[in-house]
């Protein structure tokens, strides 16, 4: 018998190696059960972060060309705003299929409910800054357009 640790040949009948101390002892093996993952839970947390990316970007996208007088603000924020409720309903889908997928696992006693929960909570932030920000950017064009009118 050789020793898995030292590699030196040991007695037959020696439960510890004689030149390093390690047990020669079978050490039983471990049965690998594969472990289902659920993919809903997955494709939840990716909508939740890709809305998370568009709505930002987005609404900075309206910042900058408000600001900006030489280019057509009504063109430009007509174009992003649909960009950030896009974002919106991205993250909205990523939060509900999170929820699905929560009920999902715990049924099929399946593995991923912590993607599930990052999916919700990453989803559930965007929803309420995007809302918000839709809000901001919406009033802040009507009193830039009312300025416009009264000159």
């Amino acid at each position: 018998m050789f020793c898995p640790h030292c590699k030196k040949e040991s007695p037959e009948y020696a439960k510890l190696c004689e030149n390093c101390g390690s047990s020669l002892e079978s050490i039983p093996e471990v049965s690998m059960t594969e472990i289902k993952v659920s993919s809903s839970a997955k494709t939840a947390m990716i909508l939740s972060i890709a809305g998370v990316l568009i709505i930002p970007v987005s609404f900075l996208l309206v910042l900058f060309t408000i600001s900006d007088k030489a280019s057509d603000q009504f063109q430009t924020t007509a174009t992003v705003v649909p960009a950030m409720l896009l974002g919106i309903l991205i993250c909205l889908a990523g939060f509900i299929l999170g929820i699905i997928s929560k009920v999902k696992i715990k049924r099929e006693e399946l593995k991923g409910e912590g993607f599930a929960n990052a999916a919700i909570i990453i989803g559930t932030i965007p929803i309420s800054y995007g809302l918000l920000g839709a809000l901001v950017v919406g009033i802040w064009y009507i009193v830039d357009r009312l300025k416009d009118m009264k000159q």
